[in-house]
């Protein structure tokens, strides 16, 4: 998945990719069948992709193996759109 593409949130269980502090309940996080549009893929520090969502920008939080940055969400926790509702469209 690339900039601009629309996903869809299939599971909003742990999905900040990362360790944040426990308690910041201040990241706000995608919600589970809404659809978000890829800002920008990232790969971490530890090697996992994840995104920056265009209707999500939080603030920079610490991560313990990425030091001070925005949260990404986990990119196995999203699908396309058009592979989802693709074939009920046609």
């Amino acid at each position: 998945m690339k900039r601009g593409d629309q996903i869809l949130c299939i599971d909003d269980k742990d999905v900040i990719s990362g360790q944040i502090p426990k308690g910041d309940n201040k990241v706000q996080k995608p919600e589970k069948y809404k659809p978000y549009t890829v800002r920008k893929q990232v790969v971490s520090a530890d090697g996992s992709i994840g995104f920056k969502l265009k209707e999500i920008v939080n603030k920079k939080v610490h991560h313990d193996v990425d030091g001070l940055r925005e949260p990404i969400f986990s990119e196995s926790k999203f699908e396309p759109i058009y592979e989802l509702w693709g074939p009920l469209m046609n």
